[in-house]
């Protein structure tokens, strides 16, 4: 299975919610969890490329937008 070229903006539909990525840096990922798809008022993560591609593998998460 090939990995996704991960871009700022992109909505992820995981099994129990949504993930978004926010901004892409050369090596760490600013991103959100929601619960409802177009929620704002949530907390802004930090976590390597690498590491939320191999999350999102794991979570079996399908790429909304």
């Amino acid at each position: 299975c090939a990995l996704p070229i991960l871009k700022g903006g992109q909505k992820w539909k995981l099994e129990h919610g949504y993930l978004q990525i926010v901004e892409m840096g050369k090596r760490l990922v600013q991103y959100r969890i929601m619960s409802q798809l177009n929620q704002h008022a949530t907390t802004i993560r930090l976590i390597g490329i690498v590491e939320l591609l191999i999350f999102l593998q794991h979570t079996e998460a399908t790429l909304l937008s």
